[in-house]
Formats: C-alpha cells, sequence, structure tokens
C-alpha cells in the first residue's frame, strides 16, 4: 500500500459494517464469501468481485486455485473471459508481480504495477480484458501461513470508466487487514472443508457445536440419546 493514504471515518465504518457481516456464523462459508465479493464491489463502486483462494504461499508461479467466488459478470462475459484464459493460456501480468511482493498484507492498484503504455500494450488488457468488457482493478493479498494458504481479493471496472484512486486502495487495504485476522476463524473454517463428505446428521452435529451448545443441548435439539450424540461429537 503506498505511503501517505488515510481513510475517512465514513469509509472505515463502511468496511466495519461489512467485515461484522462476514462473522454472522449461521450462514456458511461459501455464502459469506460470496457476500464478501458482493460487498466489495459496492463498496469501491466496481462491477465485477473476485475472491481466489490458492494452496500455499506462492512467489511467482501460477498458483493452483482452490476456491473461487465471483459477483458481476455478465454470464457471456464470465464464460468468454475464462475460456480465453483456459484456452489461449494467456498469462495474468499482474500477478506475478503481486505474488512477488513479501508481505502479510499486499494492497495495489494497477497502476502501481503498469503503467497505462505497459498495461495497454499486453495481449492480456487489450485483447482479453477489452472483450470480457474490464479493464481498472484494485485488489489485495493475503498470505495465511496457517492454512498454508494464499487469498486474493479483487475488484474491477468495466472498460472505459474511470481507474480506482488510492483512496479505493486505502478501503481495500482496510479490508484486507481486518481479513487477515478473520479468515482463519469465520470465512475459512476447517469445518467448512469437510463439511461435504460428512453425513447431514453429523453435519447439523458439527453446526450446533460451533454455536457452543453442549452434548446434552444438542441432543435434545436432534431428538437423539446423549449417548449417540457423544459417537457423533467423537466422529468429529
Amino acid at each position: 500500500m503506498g505511503q501517505g493514504e488515510s481513510i475517512s471515518t465514513r469509509d472505515a465504518s463502511a468496511v466495519i459494517d461489512l467485515v461484522s457481516d462476514l462473522q454472522d456464523l449461521s450462514v456458511a462459508a461459501e455464502e459469506r464469501k460470496q457476500r464478501l465479493v458482493a460487498g466489495t464491489i459496492e463498496l469501491l463502486n466496481a462491477r465485477v468481485g473476485l475472491l481466489v483462494e490458492v494452496d500455499g504461499l506462492p512467489r511467482r508461479t501460477a498458483p493452483n486455485v482452490i476456491a473461487l467466488a465471483e459477483q458481476g459478470w455478465e454470464p457471456a462475459e464470465q464464460a468468454l473471459f475464462h475460456r480465453i484464459i483456459e484456452q489461449e493460456g494467456i498469462a495474468d501480468p499482474l500477478s506475478e508481480l503481486s505474488l512477488a511482493q513479501d508481505h502479510p498484507v499486499f494492497s495495489t492498484l494497477r497502476r502501481d504495477l503498469m503503467d497505462d503504455r505497459q498495461w495497454y500494450a499486453t495481449t492480456y488488457a487489450s485483447e482479453l480484458r477489452r472483450a470480457a468488457n474490464v479493464n481498472d482493478l484494485t485488489g489485495t493479498i493475503l498470505r495465511l501461513p496457517g492454512l498454508n494458504m494464499t487469498v486474493g481479493l479483487n475488484v474491477h471496472r468495466s472498460w472505459g470508466e474511470r481507474g480506482f484512486t488510492p483512496r479505493d486502495r486505502a478501503i481495500i487495504d482496510l479490508l484486507g487487514r481486518s481479513l487477515l485476522r478473520l479468515y482463519p476463524h469465520v470465512l475459512e473454517r476447517p469445518a467448512d472443508r469437510v463439511r461435504q463428505s460428512l453425513s447431514p446428521r453429523l453435519s447439523q452435529t458439527l453446526d450446533l457445536m460451533l454455536h457452543g451448545l453442549a452434548e446434552k443441548e444438542i441432543a435434545h435439539t436432534l431428538h437423539r440419546s446423549p449417548h449417540t450424540i457423544h459417537e457423533y461429537v467423537k466422529t468429529l
């Protein structure tokens, strides 16, 4: 993040409201991630937003994507964008520049990494992004060693719209720093990764445990014996 930037009370309050909404544990983690993307689009007056999780803490090479949440695309644009990347292998020149930064949170404008002359000279910008009707972007990258994961959150404006500003970078940086603390506990719980492999009853038991219920309370709620619930808990 650039130096000398400040964030207004109004902008900070908007970030705090979004972060508070993400802590609603009654909603599945995947839904909270979609809320994060939609909320970031609204915060920064963008059109498209993407949240990407990748294995490990890569510095240069194209990472192995393990999750992706997207909002704001027209269906044809989204299909075109991903098809061209997959079929033609057009590389994102900003990803490698961003991943090379050795910071727990790295927030940037596109112009911080490539000026207009460099950007519009790339096939990625002049052909791929133009065809998909997205141009300027700002984003933040989080490195989470405890989860062996890197997370990227970025938002995009349409081709021809005004670019993002240092104010926008300050907002997404504050959001990124909030997510650095929040992610391991709220947006990416170990339970969410294994939930799909659980039976419906085990999944219900897990949900109630995460809401703080004791085994006897879970047994009463699910109309099962305490012994049965204890066996469920041991399995989990």
